[in-house]
């Protein structure tokens, strides 16, 4: 069971691949009622998705579109819950933007998540080093590694969902280095039913990550979502930064909750019924 580390934040997070770093994409966007595809710039900037228009879209009416499709550098993305602003509403915020195959897992539900969160390593391991020296025979060598040191921990959530903390070794080469072996944790999600992605985010993600910040005592931040719809490969979320989410004193009904005792399937189930209900005064 993983333990509750005493300096977590002085720890580095360097490996983690954050999803709050600002990022920018160039495509072309398919607005609703627009005959042709409009070219547009995507931002993630200070936690918020950004669509800046070169053309002003032919919206009738409502200034919010569901969903808007685009293809960009990086491949295809799907935004949801759009909405237009600014002059001529080239400008637009948007709650998601998912990449990946066209529409798969945006709309539809998802079945299986992999979430990260900055200091999820220290947290989960907080005894072991960051990294160390790995002496690689051959790709089985590797490979037998990440597998035999693969460490799972399984909690039943809800209903037919689940939630595992799986903490596996990573092989990376350097030219200088050598091989070297460290280790990365995420939470993993799943439903045989499937879940709305807004449903994930609201009920899971942030349940989890209230969950972290309550046991280490400091805020943290969402690194990785990584989706898988009933058909397609797993696809990368940019989410907006939730500025409410924080660590502070109205999470303090939480800690009627044990953290420190029990199974891990039993603390993360309690503390999932306890996240659900809300406040308690």
């Amino acid at each position: 069971m993983p333990a509750t580390p005493s300096n977590t934040a002085a720890r580095s997070s360097r490996a983690m691949e954050h999803l709050l770093e600002d990022a920018e994409w160039i495509g072309e966007w398919a607005i609703p009622g627009a005959a042709q595809k409009t070219p547009g710039r995507l931002s993630f900037v200070n936690g918020q998705l950004r669509l800046q228009l070169l053309d002003a879209p032919p919206l009738v009416g409502s200034s919010v579109a569901k969903a808007v499709h685009g293809r960009t550098n990086e491949g295809s993305v799907v935004l949801t819950d759009v909405q237009f602003g600014g002059p001529f509403r080239k400008d637009a915020v948007a709650y998601s933007a998912t990449f990946g195959s066209p529409g798969a897992g945006t709309a539809g539900k998802v079945f299986r998540a992999s979430i990260g969160f900055d200091l999820l390593r220290e947290w989960a391991m907080p005894s072991r080093p960051y990294t160390a020296p790995f002496q690689v025979s051959d790709l089985r060598s590797a490979d037998e590694a990440i597998k035999n040191g693969t460490e799972t921990f399984e909690s039943q959530l809800d209903g037919d969902v689940g939630c595992t903390l799986e903490i596996s070794p990573v092989i990376s080469y350097h030219d200088i280095d050598g091989a070297r072996q460290h280790y990365k944790s995420k939470f993993v999600i799943e439903s045989k039913q499937g879940v709305a992605l807004k449903n994930l985010v609201a009920d899971y993600v942030h349940g989890i990550k209230c969950f972290l910040m309550a046991t280490m005592g400091r805020t943290l931040n969402l690194s990785e979502l990584h989706i898988l719809p009933a058909v397609g490969n797993p696809q990368k979320v940019y989410l907006p930064t939730d500025k409410h989410a924080t660590y502070g004193s109205e999470m303090g009904h939480f800690f009627n909750v044990e953290a420190t005792k029990g199974s891990f399937a039993d603390i993360m189930h309690r503390w999932h019924g306890l996240y659900k209900k809300g406040p308690l005064y």
